[in-house]
């Protein structure tokens, strides 16, 4: 899942796990969950002078 500062990605999160853990069924609960938190990484990275551009 992407995150976000002003419509440029500038990070990304996302779950791995073995194959025999990792069903269908596993992954389409889970991406609820990491959609939240991509969005809230997003609102906290707007605000971050960590994810400013760097000037030249």
């Amino acid at each position: 899942m992407p995150i976000l500062r002003n419509g440029t990605v500038v990070g990304t999160i996302g779950v791995a796990g073995r194959k025999i853990r990792m069903t269908e069924t596993r992954m389409e609960g889970i991406a609820p969950v990491l959609r939240e938190a991509a969005a809230e990484l997003s609102l906290l990275a707007a605000g971050s002078p960590l994810f400013t551009t760097a000037k030249r």
